[in-house]
């Protein structure tokens, strides 16, 4: 029979977006099948529509295409089990919860703003570490940069990681914009100190120049 709804449009209107839509389905769908192969030719087409998601943040594609890739990502995940669900599962209850990936991206997304929190507390201090460093993803923190922190300043970093709940929960109270003028400011700080900095290459300076700094430096 035909269907009583479109499902491009459900999807694109669909307050999780597409990404969270797709990953409803795929999470759900098994309930309302009992044929295996059916199954999983449904997540075949799921896959197949996660690949034009993931084509839909390549900056590098046409940005003026209305319909590629995201109109695909709606046609093909929501059609899917009207598709290929030839059997279905007979109707009950079913409690439709959100899928367990939801709160696994919300502890990494709250993990990343923890870690972030931490390398802005051992920013602020000029000799501890650069400020550029904040610059990129926790990952590259964790595994980079925290390792080597340990072994300068042991107590700092462990002192820092044993509170690192406090440190978010202080963050909170801070908008985002305040936070980044803190972060500006220090950097500002140390380029003052590298600007008034009187280290320099003794061998490009006129001989007189050079005794001078000398001179100042004994």
């Amino acid at each position: 029979p035909p269907l009583d709804f479109v499902p491009e449009a459900v999807m694109n209107e669909s307050d999780i977006g597409r990404g969270g839509a797709l990953s409803f389905l795929s999470y759900h769908s098994p309930d309302f099948f009992t044929n295996e192969t059916e199954l999983s030719k449904a997540f075949d087409l799921f896959s197949d529509a996660a690949v034009f998601l993931d084509r839909s943040f390549d900056t590098q594609r046409d940005h003026s295409d209305a319909v590629f890739p995201l109109e695909y990502v709606s046609s093909i995940a929501g059609r899917a089990i009207a598709d290929t669900n030839r059997h279905p599962a007979p109707h009950r209850f079913r409690a439709l919860d959100a899928p367990k990936v939801f709160e696994v991206m919300r502890k990494k997304r709250g993990n990343d703003a923890k870690m972030l929190q931490l390398c802005k507390r051992l920013s602020f201090d000029g000799e501890k570490l650069p400020v550029g460093s904040i610059i990129g993803s926790s990952q590259n923190f964790v595994t980079n940069f925290l390792p080597f922190l340990r072994s300068i300043i042991p107590d700092e970093v462990d002192y820092s990681l044993s509170n690192l709940h406090s440190y978010a929960r202080q963050e909170n109270d801070v908008r985002s914009d305040q936070a980044e003028d803190l972060v500006q400011a220090s950097y500002r700080e140390q380029q003052k100190i590298l600007e008034n900095d009187d280290i320099v290459d003794d061998e490009s300076l006129p001989d007189d120049t050079a005794d001078e700094i000398i001179k100042r430096r004994d």
